[in-house]
This record gives structure tokens, sequence and C-alpha cells, in this order.
């Protein structure tokens, strides 16, 4: 199994460190819940189901994991941290009222200060994910101390996700099999008479069944509902010819892959779905040629943007067609066409590829890379193998060609 080990957690809570000796700051709260998790799970490998929690990094001691009570012995089972506080204000985030706990032992703000900051000198606090602090919490925040200065750092935190390790990596590439191997299936079972629905619940299955701890999203729209962009599967059922825009994203270990591939229901491809597919396929591969180490990120989004206002397609080309990912589905880099730093060995990103509201039909195509010093490496084998038969046939491929792009 491939997995963050211990060491590498510890190497980040260092790195988090330099950044308090830095910014003269007593300790870091790392805030997540179960909407935002990939601040937390990046330093703890600890994800929130329906509470808030937090991990408090300070100069001398390990850190040590808030979470409500609730939630504590599940806690101690996934935390790489086995210290383990319940939080006075971290409950239910769907709940407006405090939640009492009566049997268990409450800490505040100001306890955890106390107890593990030997001494503090600034009374400074870095604070990562200020914006998922609610202002109750944060009013319960604010009551835990006389005076205290609160610092945002998560733009510094963000900046030591950008690179990843050979472990992440890892993580990524088994992600992005396990979503091949589950959209297989989904092109598989879109028949005539099948729901979106159906569509979806195959892929999931089988994405859980394959070793998926978690699945983000599975969006599948077809026919005039490819329109929308983004949007869930419904009970409409799929005929033949009905385009197909399907995004599966699977969470492994903490690492988010997403993969898409426009496809048809049958064997038959009208000539408006062939021109789509060649446009998108095509924007891609320009955008490709400027994905390597020391290339200006904006490169890549002029070029895709260019060929789209070059076959008078700009209209329909709503957002950038590249972002990063790791323990969010979306994270930085995110360029546009106006950034100017530079892509790096090592980061992570995922091409998504996209033409929305044209007069014919809509759909993108997502897939994974790492940045490398001689270009790019491919994470999904599937999507990479669709399109180069597609350029070759024309055709999209089906049934046991498919299996065989993957074997």
């Amino acid at each position: 199994m491939m997995k963050i080990t211990y060491n590498e957690f510890t190497e980040r809570v260092i790195k988090v460190k330099e950044i308090l000796g830095k910014k003269n700051l007593d300790m870091c709260i790392i805030f997540g819940d179960e909407y935002r998790k990939e601040y937390l799970r990046y330093v703890s490998d600890f994800w929130p189901i329906f509470e808030k929690s937090s991990l408090f990094i300070f100069h001398e001691n390990e850190p040590v994991l808030g979470v409500s009570a609730e939630c504590e012995n599940y806690a101690k089972e996934s935390s790489i941290w086995k210290t383990i506080r319940n939080i006075d204000g971290f409950g239910c985030v769907t709940v407006p009222e405090k939640i009492d706990f009566p049997y268990a032992k409450i800490y505040s703000f100001k306890k955890i200060f106390e107890d593990f900051v030997k001494k503090p000198i600034y009374k400074r606090i870095g604070i990562v994910g200020l914006d998922l602090v609610t202002v109750p919490l944060f009013n319960i925040f604010k009551s835990s101390f006389d005076k205290f200065e609160i610092l945002n750092i998560t733009e510094d935190f963000n900046k030591l996700r950008l690179i990843k390790s050979e472990n992440e990596i890892n993580c990524l590439r088994e992600s992005f099999r396990i979503a091949d191997r589950a959209y297989i299936e989904m092109i598989k079972s879109s028949k005539p008479g099948v729901s979106e629905l159906e569509i979806a619940a195959i892929g999931e299955y089988t994405a859980r069944k394959s070793g998926a701890e978690f699945i983000p999203f599975c969006n599948v729209t077809s026919g005039e509902r490819s329109n929308t962009v983004i949007g869930r599967a419904t009970s409409k059922v799929v005929n033949e010819g009905d385009i197909i825009s399907a995004a599966l994203a699977v969470q492994y270990n903490g690492y988010i892959s997403t993969v898409q591939f426009p496809y048809v229901v049958g064997n038959k491809i009208s000539k408006e779905q062939k021109k789509l597919f060649s446009v998108l396929i095509e924007a891609e591969n320009r955008g490709l040629k400027h994905l390597k180490n020391g290339i200006t990120a904006s490169n890549f989004v002029k070029a895709v943007r260019n060929y789209f206002r070059e076959n008078n397609l700009e209209e329909f080309d709503i957002y950038p067609p590249l972002h990063g990912i790791g323990v969010a589905e979306a994270e930085s880099p995110y360029p546009n066409e106006r950034s100017n730093y530079t892509f790096k060995s090592g980061m992570t990103v995922n091409v998504d590829i996209s033409l929305f509201k044209t007069s014919t039909y809509s759909n993108r195509i997502e897939e994974g890379f790492v940045v490398a010093d001689d270009g790019y490496k491919p994470f999904s084998k599937l999507v990479r193998k669709m399109s180069e038969y597609f350029i070759e046939t024309g055709k999209i491929a089906k049934n046991d060609i498919l299996d065989s792009f993957i074997d």
C-alpha cells in the first residue's frame, strides 16, 4: 500500500515550525472540517467526518490534535499524532447550537496554550485555514486569551504543498489507477436505457472495490445536460448517440485524482461530436508542450486559449485549463494568462480542457501529470490512450480495447 510515512509527516511539521520561527509565532493552529480537509490531512493524516478539527503545532512538543468529543476515538485510530484533546466549540458543522458532551473532558484554546507552549514570548498565533473559522468559533477562540495576535499563514503553508514527494506521487499514481479502472466500467455501462445515476453508481462501486477511500464526486450528464458544466447524475435515461460528460474524482490515502474523457452512447459519432473531441484533444496537446520544469505557467494557458480563439470558440472557454492536484482535488498551481511563475519538477497538475454551451455539445478532458525536467509524466494510462486512439481512428475506444489500455 502506498502511503505517507510517519517520518514524512514529521518533516512537514518541522517545516511548519520553521515558519513559526521566521514569523515569531508561539504556535500554529491548522483548521479543517468535513468539507475542507486538505490542510489538516496534510499534517496529521486525520480528516473529520462531521466536525471541525485542528492541529496545534508548537516549537518544542509534538503536535496535538483538537477534535470534537464525538470523534475522539476515530481520531485516535486515524491520526498520525496520538495526543488528542476535545476542544470547546468543535461540533457538527451543520448545527448552529453548541453541542453538549456531558461526560467528555473538554479543553479550551487557552488550556492548550498553557499546557504546551512552554515559554510564550510573543503570544502570536499563526492560523492555517482562517477562512474555515466561523464567527461563533472565533468568539470562543477570542475569549480564551486576554491579549494575542493572529497571523494568517495559509499562503506560507500552501507553498509547502507545491512540490510533491515520491510517496505523494505514488499515492496519486495509485489514485489514478483506481480512477482509470472505474471510468472504464462507467463507459461500458453507458448503454441506451441506463440512467445517469446507474452509470455513476458503477463508477463509485468499482472505485471503492478497487481501493478508493472516498469519492469526492462522480458527475454524470448526458445529451443536452452536458451543457451544465458541472452537473450531478439524475434519473435521466441515456439514449443512443447521447454525448456523455462524466467526471470521476477518486481519493486514495488522502490524494485525489480526477479523470474525464468525452464519449458517446453506442458506436455512432456525429460530425459535430467528432469536431468537439478533436478540438479538445488538440488544445490539450498544444498546452502539454509547455508543461515542463522552468517554463512559465501562463504559456500553457495561452497555448490552449489561443487555439480556441483560432477556432472562434473562446466564448465557450469559461475557466483556466489546468490546476494543481494533491490532498485537494484542485489546488495550486492554478495559472491564468497573466501568471509569471514557472513550473517546477515535482509539481502535480490536472489538465481541465473544456468547452461549454457550444452550439453543438459541451465536454472536457481531465487527466493528471507530474512535471519533470524533460517535460511531464502522465498519471492516467487511460486518458492518454483514449486520446491517441481517437487521433488514429476517429473513434472512441470501447469494451476490450479499453481494458488493454491499462493492463
